[in-house]
């Protein structure tokens, strides 16, 4: 067993790239996903699950969304529960926050959780 690193894939979309990174919990954001050489099998079973869902679950972005516009659709949508079916990015006097908005009830989210709602709804067809 040794500790170098292997370039498992490189993705040409930054969504996919993104769903394969939450997967694996790297410390930082990137394009190419390296793993440990002990580790590619299993690395490789988890990226073919996160790029299927992907494709299968491949929707437009949509216009991005002002955080007030948010609070505005929370306060419509009165804490009901939601499936969440669709997100935009979310902006803060016209700066991207990082975060994503569900724009059915205005529910603010980060880049893993949306990730992790979107493989968790894949999951359940």
């Amino acid at each position: 067993m040794t500790n170098a690193w292997h370039v498992l894939v490189t993705y040409a979309s930054g969504f996919e790239a993104d769903l394969a990174i939450a997967r694996l919990e790297p410390t930082a954001l990137g394009v190419s996903v390296l793993v440990p050489e002990s580790f590619v099998d299993e690395a490789r079973t988890v990226i073919a699950l996160v790029v299927r869902r992907a494709v299968l679950d491949f929707r437009p972005q949509l216009a991005p969304m002002q955080k007030k516009r948010a609070v505005v659709l929370q306060q419509e949508w009165g804490g009901k529960p939601c499936d969440h079916p669709a997100f935009a990015k979310e902006y803060d006097l016209g700066e991207r926050t990082g975060n994503h908005i569900c724009t059915q009830c205005g529910k603010t989210v980060t880049f893993r959780e949306k990730a992790e709602i979107v493989a968790a709804r894949t999951a359940d067809r």
